[in-house]
């Protein structure tokens, strides 16, 4: 039997990307995903149509071997779904519920407002978003918590002061931490930010503020002591609150990423990174070296962008990178080449 899935990454995952609702936008239209869409006692695709309700599936691209992608429009929250080989269903039932941004920014702003001690960090300034989170296209909640991904914001700014700038970029993160050590919550727990791509459904994410040259991105700013003791209190809170998470570094991503002309980032950062990973993995306790952005995903521990996204980006830079063993307790990392790396 087929099952419905979201289409958070490349080459969807059945367990990882399986969907409880169809959440649809604010117009009645939503994408999803079909896990198994071909039946090969019948030899032909399913199809999907809305059994329950208003509204129309049409058939779009495929997604790896497994997946086929669906386009709906006409959808309402009394609109169900189902895919069928013929006549024959091939697969459960599948309710739709809207998921617009007005309708869960209140209800982000409800979680954090609960106080619930597994929705908000303690001591943290809360500063609910409105938008640039939680997939409204797909599930806008967790899949659950494996650990937390450390990020860098590229710019300088006060922890409680990105809201503009996540709602103009369309992009958000649970947690920031300034260079003064004050840390500002902006999306509940239980939701996913929109951080660290196929990561967001189960990584929660925290943006160190730090500058970036942005002529020459190989320079990027270490945390600060204050920043470093407000992070390590940030991931002990991740590690008692949720039962995933282990004290270790998660899956350490030691490929190399590429882009569509086969180019990676340069100034040395395509085999730094990958180095610097495949050495903490000798040294540190860890979920080990992982050859694929997948395989990091699904282990638990404290992470970083770079482990848990297929772009091409430099986050969380070198410095931070460097950092995250302290935050388990371990000594200052020593690379021998910091300084080539680190803005001052």
């Amino acid at each position: 039997m087929a099952h419905f899935v979201a289409l958070l990454r490349g080459e969807p995952d059945p367990d990882l990307d399986a969907l409880e609702y169809l959440y649809f936008s604010d117009g009645g239209t939503a994408r999803v995903g079909l896990w198994g869409y071909w039946d090969i006692w019948a030899k032909r695709a399913c199809t999907v149509k809305v059994v329950s309700g208003p509204g129309s599936a049409k058939p779009s691209n495929t997604y790896g071997s497994a997946v086929l992608a669906f386009d709906l429009k006409g959808l309402t929250e009394r609109s169900v779904i189902q895919a069928f080989s013929g006549d024959s269903p091939f697969s459960g039932k599948l309710e739709c519920k809207r998921g617009g941004a007005g309708n869960l920014a209140a209800e982000n702003k409800r979680r954090l407002d609960s106080g619930d001690p597994k929705e908000v960090y303690p001591g943290a300034k809360l500063v609910p978003l409105k938008a640039g989170f939680g997939n409204y296209m797909h599930s806008p909640n967790m899949v659950g918590v494996n650990g937390l991904a450390v990020h860098i914001t590229a710019g300088p700014g006060k922890a409680d002061g990105f809201t503009g700038n996540f709602h103009t970029r369309k992009v958000s993160t649970h947690f920031v931490i300034d260079r003064e050590g004050m840390t500002a919550q902006y999306v509940a727990a239980s939701l996913q930010s929109q951080a660290q791509g196929p990561g967001n459904p189960n990584f929660l994410s925290v943006e160190m503020v730090g500058s970036q040259d942005l002529k020459k991105i190989q320079y990027t700013e270490a945390m600060t002591t204050k920043q470093l003791d407000a992070l390590t209190k940030l991931w002990a809170w991740v590690f008692i609150t949720f039962p995933a998470p282990q004290w270790q570094l998660a899956g350490i991503y030691t490929g190399h990423k590429r882009n569509k002309q086969g180019l990676g980032m340069g100034h040395g950062l395509d085999s730094l990174y990958p180095d610097i990973g495949a050495d903490f993995a000798s040294r540190y306790p860890c979920a080990g070296a992982q050859s694929s952005i997948n395989s990091c995903i699904n282990t638990v521990g404290l992470s970083c962008h770079w482990w848990l996204d297929t772009a091409l980006k430099s986050c969380p830079g070198v410095p931070m990178f460097t950092q995250l063993p302290q935050v388990l307790g371990f000594s200052e990392y020593k690379l021998a080449s910091l300084s080539k790396y680190q803005l001052v």
